[in-house]
C-alpha cells in the first residue's frame, strides 16, 4: 500500500507519519565546515559535498547584490560529482560586500527524487 500512496505522491521521499526514508538522496554542502560563512577577503575557503542514494548532482550559485566587483553573476557554479572536495581559495577584494549562496542539487533518475543543500558566504 504505501508504494502504491509514493507512486500517487510522485515522491519516494514521501515518509508516513514519522516514517523515515532509507533510500531517498540526501546532500550537505560546506564552506570551511559550516553552512554560513562571514569572512572578509582574503580568507581562504574550501568546499565540501557528498550525498547518498543519488546519481546525478548540480549545482548554482546567486550572487547578491549582483552583479560582484569581480563581474561574476549568478549562475552555474562547476559541481557534477556526488562528493567532492575543493582545495582552498581565496575570497577576493572584488568580492567584499557581497554575499554568495552556493547550491547543491542532487537527483536519483530511478524515481525522480532530488535532495539540495546550500551555503552562503558574506564577503566583509
Amino acid at each position: 500500500m504505501r508504494l502504491v500512496l509514493v507512486a500517487l505522491l510522485g515522491s519516494g521521499c514521501a515518509a508516513a507519519s514519522g516514517d523515515t526514508c532509507e533510500t531517498c538522496p540526501t546532500v550537505t554542502l560546506t564552506a570551511n565546515g559550516s553552512d554560513s560563512l562571514s569572512a572578509p577577503a582574503g580568507t581562504n575557503v574550501a568546499y565540501a559535498w557528498g550525498s547518498t542514494h543519488a546519481d546525478s548532482a548540480s549545482s548554482t550559485v546567486t550572487v547578491s547584490p549582483g552583479p560582484d566587483g569581480c563581474g561574476n553573476r549568478n549562475g552555474p557554479w562547476v559541481v557534477s560529482t556526488l562528493t567532492g572536495t575543493t582545495d582552498p581559495l581565496p575570497l577576493l577584494a572584488c568580492q567584499s560586500g557581497f554575499s554568495y549562496t552556493l547550491a547543491v542539487e542532487v537527483a536519483q533518475s530511478a524515481t525522480g527524487d532530488t535532495a539540495t543543500a546550500s551555503v552562503t558566504i558574506a564577503v566583509d
